[in-house]
């Protein structure tokens, strides 16, 4: 974005940009750049929940499973693209048992006591004779019927299950295989393979990382995967897990990606397989280890967990591309920070320098060493915000204010701190942002402000994709049984006949909004507000707005969220449009005659209903507002977010190329005056001068032969001189150069 003046803005993506100045919204077109619709997405971690039956407590399974037709309509309303399944953490407990077995099998579960506390979930996910069959096959029959209703192709991410690996035991005979070979390759740094890893500086990161490239390149490595692949109990879990892949494809399902690993924070037993280290057995429900976090784990334990880790997802990567040639992605570690509150409008990154983080850094520069596979996986969560018991700390305008400033600093800095970082240490290579909704705050759940974060979110990630060359981003949560978790949907409640209430919760609409934009083919553009709301605009915090332009250029969308406790007004009957096509003006002072407007309009800030404090338990506080009927003056209430659509059909695109006159200008270049000539200047009644940034510096009324035009105040460039007839069409153009001597 390069900013030209306090009243005027410039932003092109290649040959197409919109330009705005005064009340007039100039609309470049030419090549377009798309919009990606993947961005569209959400992970199934609680796609479970949409699994509505009776459970039957004689015979302890459930007499009927079905999807509510009402959540079903709901859930299409949305125009999702993507889906993860399984998704997030159950994704490392899932097991594919063909027609029969429900898909997770107990001893792993026992590896998060209690993570699985979800109204109804446990029920429906532990035990085999919960269910009659693979809980793979209910996903299948849930995207056939949204494909059905949305009328098109869905695409799926698998998250494949490398865990299984690890609860099995399979690499525990060749952990010491592994550590011999860690040993030959670290001479430089031997002194530091029994330390606490936090001791390791950069310096020694590198030679650590050196050290592990050198252990994974020894031919003992293919020794290791060919024994591996020998091992019936390999080979049964290697195949499971291949077989639910080839499953989904045998179903018509359209695989946009495998997800291969999951965060390294969740292995508990990724680094410690042989119980060598920790004293926790995952197999064991009566073995707990009350303080992991605390456990100090030698260098070499972490050097082995993640040779162990690539060497599974490589092997899970060749089978993919060789049968499907399908993308794949392996799970990065993220970057390890938090974020200090100074004051309510003051925060700071503060870097760690922990174990988990040196362990951070060294799982992600190591991988990004590999190219097997096509995406790196970050999550980008906020890292510290606040729970419920703030709100018993400070006012609600104290609160409202200090959110609005950690969210605004989560755009503007966490968000470029951690993909910079990430993005280095895995050599730039493609992202699938997997994770992003805030987590771990309970002021947030479910509120307006987490929804405009959700809105700003999808719209900035646009403006992030190129620079980190991001492909994909999934929501976390999508349906939810408890109304403090952060879902689009909620729907816990049910009626007498057991019928789910379906709620349309804020973070729906934040979706349902753009991905109307999103799936039409766009040019992601930006405007500068002032000159949309005049000088009176706040510029603090309050709003944020995005510019689309379709792919045709009949009509521009503008997304906005206005967080501030007053309405903004545009007077819309004073705006006109200038359409270019590269430097050539088409249509200029065209007057817009159509828009539509559609928002989520809430109470305040703080309307939640999450059950903090005095706030209420169900969501009762916003409204849903849609208009198309003209009016002077558009009206974007207080605490509200959605889009405005302006239709640009009306505008004609065509240039007249059949000029009626012969038109020339001389001295070109010319240093203080010009001069038009023309032989029938009749055929033109007003003539502009434009710069290339679309400003008109000069506008003659009346035409006349032999006309001199004094330039002396306008500064050396290129310019463009249209000659415009009585019914505002371009009849002629030239370019002049001004060249002050």
């Amino acid at each position: 974005m390069k900013s030209l003046k306090n009243w005027s803005i410039i932003v092109s993506f290649g040959s197409i940009g919109i330009i705005t100045y005064g009340q007039n919204i100039t609309i470049q077109t030419g090549n377009i750049n798309l919009a990606n619709p993947d961005f569209l997405s959400s992970s199934t971690t609680t796609f479970y929940s949409i699994l509505e039956g009776n459970f039957n407590t004689d015979i302890n399974q459930f007499d009927t499973l079905y999807f509510s037709d009402e959540l079903m309509e709901t859930i299409a309303d949305l125009d999702l693209t993507n889906f993860r399944f399984p998704g997030g953490t159950i994704s490392q407990f899932y097991h594919y048992n063909g027609a029969n077995g429900y898909g997770t099998i107990p001893e792993d579960l026992f590896c998060r006591p209690n993570y699985f506390n979800l109204n109804g979930f446990p029920e429906k996910v532990k035990s085999d004779s919960l269910y009659p069959v693979n809980f793979i096959h209910s996903y299948v029959d849930f995207i056939k019927q949204l494909e059905e209703k949305q009328g098109r192709s869905i695409g799926t991410h698998y998250a494949l299950n490398i865990m299984t690996h690890f609860f099995s035991g399979d690499f525990i005979p060749y952990n010491s295989v592994i550590d011999d070979l860690i040993e030959e390759n670290s001479s430089s740094i031997q002194n530091y393979l029994d330390e606490d890893i936090k001791l390791i500086d950069s310096t020694l990161m590198e030679q650590v990382v050196i050290a592990m490239l050198g252990a994974a390149s020894d031919p003992t490595m293919g020794l290791i995967v060919n024994s591996l692949a020998d091992q019936n109990g390999f080979l049964e879990r290697f195949t499971e897990n291949i077989s639910a892949l080839q499953f989904l494809i045998e179903n018509g399902l359209s695989i946009k990606g495998v997800e291969m690993g999951n965060e390294n924070y969740a292995y508990l037993m990724l680094q410690d397989d042989d119980l060598s280290e920790i004293p926790y057995d995952c197999t064991a429900p009566d073995s707990i280890v009350e303080q992991y976090d605390d456990v100090v784990l030698p260098l070499k334990t972490y050097m082995q967990a993640i040779l162990k880790y690539v060497l599974i997802t490589s092997m899970y990567n060749d089978v993919i591309k060789d049968i499907w040639d399908l993308e794949t992605g392996i799970v990065l570690a993220g970057a390890g920070f938090g974020v200090k509150t100074i004051e309510l409008d003051q925060f700071e990154i503060i870097e760690y320098s922990d174990s988990k983080a040196k362990f951070h850094e060294l799982w992600n520069k190591f991988i990004g060493l590999f190219d097997f596979y096509d995406a790196g996986i970050p999550h980008l969560y906020h890292k510290g915000l606040p729970d419920c018991e703030i709100f018993e700390a400070v006012t609600k305008d104290d609160l409202s204010y200090f959110i609005k400033n950690r969210i605004d600093f989560y755009f503007k800095d966490v968000i470029p701190w951690q993909l910079d970082k990430i993005t280095t240490q895995i050599n730039h290579k493609p992202l699938w942002v997997t994770e992003w909704n805030i987590n771990g705050a309970g002021a947030f759940g479910n509120t307006f402000a987490h929804a405009t974060h959700t809105y700003r979110f999808l719209n900035e990630l646009n403006h992030y994709q190129e620079k980190y060359n991001i492909t994909q981003a999934n929501y976390h949560l999508t349906y939810s049984l408890d109304h403090d978790q952060f879902s689009l949907i909620r729907t816990r409640e049910q009626f007498a006949n057991g019928e789910p209430v379906v709620i349309k919760q804020s973070m729906y609409h934040a979706f349902d909004y753009i991905s109307k934009t999103n799936h039409q083919k766009l040019q992601l553009t930006q405007i500068k507000p002032e000159d949309w709301f005049g000088s009176s605009y706040d510029t603090l915090l309050n709003h944020h707005f995005w510019a689309y332009l379709n792919e045709d250029q009949s009509s521009l969308t503008v997304n906005f969220i206005n967080q501030a406790d007053e309405a903004l007004t545009m007077p819309i009957s004073s705006i006109n449009f200038n359409i270019y096509n590269d430097s050539n003006l088409i249509q200029s002072n065209q007057i817009i005659t159509n828009y539509s407007t559609q928002y989520f309009d809430a109470e305040s800030m703080m309307s939640s209903n999450k059950g903090c404090s005095e706030y209420p338990e169900v969501f009762d506080d916003y409204a849903v507002i849609q208009n198309d009927e003209w009016q002077d003056t558009i009206h974007l209430p207080a605490f509200s977010f959605g889009k405005i659509i302006f239709d640009l059909s009306n505008i004609k695109t065509s240039v007249a190329h059949n000029y009626k006159t012969e038109i020339k200008i001389y001295p070109n270049p010319c240093d203080e005056s010009f001069t038009i000539q023309s032989k029938d200047a009749q055929t033109f009644k007003s003539i502009q001068i434009i710069d290339v940034m679309g400003k008109i510096h000069w506008l003659q009324t009346t035409a006349k032969n032999n006309l001199e035009i004094a330039v002396k105040d306008l500064s050396n460039g290129l310019y463009t001189i249209l000659f415009i007839d009585d019914t505002n069409k371009i009849v002629g153009s030239k370019k002049l150069i001004i060249n002050h001597k």
